[in-house]
């Protein structure tokens, strides 16, 4: 799974290894695991440590990346791993976005427009949760190290079979459609 921080399936995953880790004695947390175990438990219908290897010997990413969103609602009713792993998604997601941008052609990621990042995927809808790990991820090299002028985060709205077709049509037939996607704006981060 590479490049795949940050995203619901990392998040999940991230969640069960801390409990698991912990549980174990292979390595401790300080954040209390106990909500994150029912939650966990609940979801895959759980009743000991050893079932968890049927999720993972017969592995369905969108099934268990799933569990993120069980993961979501202890975030926000406060449970500090939960916040935590959420936290860390954001700033990894952050990371992968300065990553690319500080390859690409610098007048363009320099132009004063900005660069717009399309994000997709269920894991967006937790916005509220992650904003703050990937605020403090990209500022600083937004701020100081300039590698953009500006970014801005957008949710496409829209189906993925619009843009498939849009796509298809350019290709194969040679047109140019309007692109007017729905969109709802995430974020927007300047220098």
């Amino acid at each position: 799974m590479l490049g795949d921080e940050g995203s619901a399936f990392w998040i999940a995953h991230r969640v069960i290894k801390t409990y698991l880790d912990d549980d174990e004695g292979l390595v401790l947390t300080s954040f209390d695991t106990s909500a994150a175990k029912k939650a966990i438990f609940d979801y895959f219908g759980l009743r000991h440590n050893v079932d968890l290897l049927e999720p993972h010997y017969h592995f369905e990413k969108n099934y268990y990346s799933g569990l993120c969103q069980k993961i979501a609602e202890l975030a926000r009713a406060g449970d500090a791993l939960c916040r935590h792993v959420f936290y860390e998604a954001g700033f990894f997601l952050g990371a992968h976005v300065m990553a690319v941008l500080q390859k690409a052609d610098l007048s363009w990621r320099m132009n004063s427009e900005g660069v717009n990042i399309v994000c997709r995927g269920g894991v967006f809808n937790s916005w509220d949760l992650l904003e703050a790990g990937f605020r403090d991820r990209v500022t600083p090299d937004i701020e100081t190290k300039k590698i953009v002028h500006s970014i801005r985060l957008v949710f496409i709205t829209s189906s993925v079979a619009v843009g498939a077709a849009l796509l298809a049509a350019h290709v194969k037939f040679h047109l140019d459609l309007p692109r007017n996607h729905s969109y709802q704006l995430l974020a927007e981060f300047r220098a």
